[in-house]
């Protein structure tokens, strides 16, 4: 009732269910599901081509990479498992629910859907097994499949640029860059396969600062890396155009990816624009005016993203 009267109050609520919580006379998932709707009212929303990290507080579990994330809401709720952030609708983009795969959903003869690990402007991501991964004997058998939406799949342009751009991408080959394998077809279907990765977004970390700041040594491993996947994005021509918490991933044992080169795939100018393809409180004034990312957008974004860390 008080953030429908008034979205300035969110500031104190928060400082008030922050104590409740160290005080344990609130649960963490409680405070989480508070916490965003606080966030969301603070700070308002913004549609955009991928799920950004302003929404919905994370909560840390075991999945996989693709469109920085999507929405847990409910500690309770017997969904399957998703990554770390929720999905905001756009005025464009239609949601991608029509491409909802059951497990055990046979893709190009070769992926099977295991599980929905998120679903966001582009498309609904999986994981899944491959079975020639797994006839080989690969003892990691899993990828994770981004099955592209209603939107772009009939936007002719827009999927051109993802075949083109996912097969560019291939190429680069780094640590601090989630790997992408390719771009395929199944009849209707169009998707792009990927690693899977087992941790959380950097937006989990984030919110989990509000209790515990990250260690120096934490701070500086992201960083680096982060600078590093950006440095070599870029000596290859690859402008991410999109960075931001929610499209940086640290896994289980504490490697740190850079995801979704989403608004890279979908080439700037019209295309971008018309799909809202940009985050925009992290995106450089120049991109905001609708010009085309240049590797000095990243550099913008990846500023802000250090001031974050830092500042909270």
């Amino acid at each position: 009732r008080a953030l429908a009267e008034n979205s300035a109050a969110a500031h104190p609520l928060q400082e008030k269910i922050d104590s409740a919580m160290r005080a344990s006379e609130l649960s963490e998932p409680v405070w989480e599901r508070i916490t965003a709707e606080l966030d969301q009212a603070g700070s308002g929303t913004t549609a955009t081509l991928n799920p950004e990290e302003d929404a919905t507080p994370p909560r840390p579990v075991e999945q996989s990479v693709a469109d920085g994330g999507a929405s847990p809401e409910d500690e309770d709720t017997a969904a399957p498992p998703v990554l770390d952030e929720p999905v905001q609708s756009s005025p464009t983009v239609k949601s991608p629910a029509s491409k909802a795969m059951a497990p055990g959903t046979l893709l190009g003869d070769r992926y099977v859907i295991v599980s929905q690990a998120l679903t966001g402007g582009m498309g609904c991501v999986y994981k899944a097994l491959d079975r020639s991964k797994k006839e080989s004997g690969d003892p990691d058998p899993w990828v994770a499949i981004k099955v592209i939406g209603d939107a772009l799949a009939n936007h002719p342009q827009a999927l051109a640029a993802l075949e083109r751009e996912a097969e560019n991408c291939k190429a680069l080959q780094h640590d601090n860059i989630v790997q992408v394998f390719g771009f395929e077809r199944d009849g209707d279907n169009c998707f792009i396969t990927m690693e899977w990765l087992e941790g959380e977004s950097l937006v989990g970390l984030l919110e989990r600062a509000r209790q515990k700041p990250p260690s120096a040594t934490q701070l500086r491993k992201i960083i680096l890396g982060l600078g590093a996947a950006l440095v070599y994005a870029h000596s290859r021509g690859v402008t991410h155009a999109d960075v931001k918490p929610g499209n940086v991933f640290v896994t289980r044992d504490g490697a740190v990816k850079l995801l979704d080169f989403g608004v890279a795939l979908v080439e700037a100018g019209e295309t971008a624009r018309e799909l809202e393809a940009r985050t925009p409180g992290y995106s450089s004034c120049e991109v905001l005016e609708g010009q085309n990312p240049v590797p000095a957008d990243d550099v913008f974004s990846y500023s802000l993203l250090i001031y974050r860390l830092f500042g909270g």
